[in-house]
């Protein structure tokens, strides 16, 4: 089943998709961090216990990024790709294409236009 959103809505969205998206921006951060962290320690025989750990760590961060996106998702809301905290909403017809488009850290819902929509 299609999510569908009014303005009023869609505002009403904003505090949860605030937190996701910090979820999501704190879960690549720790990716990026961790995944320097584990080819440097690649190559070091001596730090297979580390670099197994790191690895492991890494898979958390990783699992736990794919499930805040589809939280998101599950609201019928879409990520903006390579731009995490940019999601649109779907609109009251149910398309995101005539629903609303918000930003981290923006208290503002704005109304997307087809040609700002992902594909």
């Amino acid at each position: 089943m299609k999510k569908s959103y009014d303005l009023e809505n869609a505002k009403k969205l904003v505090p949860l998709l605030e937190s996701i998206a910090a979820e999501i921006r704190e879960r690549l951060a720790s990716v990026r961090e961790l995944d320097a962290k584990a080819t440097a320690l690649f190559e070091d025989k001596l730090e297979t216990t580390r670099y197994l750990n790191l690895l492991a760590e890494l898979a958390t961060h990783r699992r736990e990024l794919r499930l805040a996106k589809k939280e998101c998702e599950g609201l019928g809301c879409v990520l903006e790709q390579g731009q995490p905290t940019r999601i649109y909403i779907p609109g009251s017809n149910g398309r995101i294409d005539s629903g609303f488009r918000w930003e981290a850290g923006d208290s503002t819902i704005r109304h997307a236009t087809p040609e700002s929509t992902p594909s």
